[in-house]
């Protein structure tokens, strides 16, 4: 590979981590910015009955806790459950 070959090989293994720093520099300057809270909405379906298996004890209240989780972190969010 010769000397040309190396200073070539070490230039772009210098550049690739360059542009690997600065592209990490980046996406953590970015997340940084993100405000603490979320903003966003959402609907939580809590499904207790189906056709063809035994009616689920838990959805109700797994629904009902996600839609508090996601409301305290900022979520507009609502939780709709269906038992019978």
């Amino acid at each position: 590979m010769g000397l040309v070959g190396n200073q070539h090989f070490f230039k772009q293994a210098w550049l690739t981590a360059f542009v690997g720093a600065v592209l990490c520099l980046v996406v953590t300057s970015a997340h940084a910015a993100e405000p603490a809270s979320l903003k966003g909405v959402a609907l939580i379906v809590g499904q207790s009955k189906y056709q063809h298996i035994a009616a689920l004890p838990n959805p109700a209240n797994d629904a009902r806790d996600i839609a508090k989780m996601l409301t305290d972190l900022g979520f507009d969010a609502r939780s709709v459950t269906r038992q019978s």
